[in-house]
């Protein structure tokens, strides 16, 4: 099970092999954009990620999987953030990194038409280091 803090290192890895230059990677101590990049063509993107467990050793939640109310929650908020981004940076390409499991995919699949409209990417990331964008295989559901 990946926490934020591997989602983003993660999802870092695949932006920079796609050609981005990572200009933020923030761990889940500090506050502000998770990740901020930069395409060969100069567009910024800025992405909110989000774990299946806590990074917190401390935590009850360590090494647990979040249930699915905790899963919709931080789901939310990401989309949030998302939104609040593009008020903010509308020149800005947004998206969310997510850990790529059920409770995970349950949720998006029920505001995809949102994120749709909204332009928010998706980046699924797979335990094995993978990442997919969007809906490329998220029917598949063979986790």
């Amino acid at each position: 099970m990946l926490n934020e803090n591997q989602v983003v290192k993660i999802t870092c890895k695949y932006l920079e092999s796609e050609g981005y230059f990572i200009k933020q990677s923030l761990s889940t101590k500090d506050r502000g954009y998770d990740i901020i990049a930069i395409g060969g063509d100069g567009k910024v993107l800025i992405i909110e990620a989000k774990g299946a467990t806590s990074s917190n050793p401390d935590s009850v939640r360590f090494d647990k999987g979040f249930n699915r109310g905790q899963v919709n929650h931080h789901v939310a908020m990401a989309l949030y953030a998302a939104a609040k981004t593009i008020s903010e940076n509308p020149e800005c390409e947004t998206g969310m990194a997510l850990h790529y499991n059920e409770h995970h995919i349950t949720a998006i699949e029920k505001i995809h038409n949102v994120l749709g409209f909204l332009s928010i990417k998706i980046y699924w990331v797979l335990e094995d280091g993978s990442v997919f964008v969007n809906q490329e295989r998220i029917k598949k559901k063979a986790l």
